[in-house]
């Protein structure tokens, strides 16, 4: 059960809580849309890239949306992203200038902030609903 009452903006638990600061609820979610419409990327690396964050900070509400990520890809842009999140999570400090020149070597430079950028989004909101106690209950 969430920590904070849900307010009445917004479609999910998740979003009527962000809601109760329709400013930012705002930002929110067109930062989300224009990250899940960002063709490059793919769908694909985006949702391993969610399912990672979500299941590698254990948040209960974003684990319940979906299976645990693929343990293993064919894709190697899809596995070095995975790995990214994987290691910002652990510890961001200690990735390599090593991982970022495969990362260099598999996306363009606007590919490689998007998908940075997109990390650093996720694992905030896996975080949110982490400190506000969202569950797969409060679906």
């Amino acid at each position: 059960m969430a920590r904070i009452l849900e307010s009445k903006l917004g479609k999910t638990p998740f979003k009527r809580i962000i809601g109760h600061n329709k400013e930012i609820y705002d930002k929110w979610v067109a930062l989300e849309e224009e990250f899940f419409s960002h063709a490059a990327l793919g769908s694909e690396l985006l949702e391993q890239v969610r399912r990672v964050s979500a299941w590698g900070q254990n948040c209960k509400y974003w684990m319940s949306f979906s299976n645990p990520p693929d343990e293993v890809h064919q894709n190697k842009r899809i596995t070095a992203a995975m790995s990214l999140v994987k290691q910002s999570i652990e510890n961001p400090h200690k990735i390599l200038d090593e991982e970022f020149k495969t990362l260099n070597s598999l996306f363009t430079k606007e590919e490689l902030a998007t998908l940075c950028s997109f990390i650093a989004f996720i694992s905030g909101a896996n975080k949110f609903g982490v400190i506000v106690g969202l569950s797969e209950e409060d679906l």
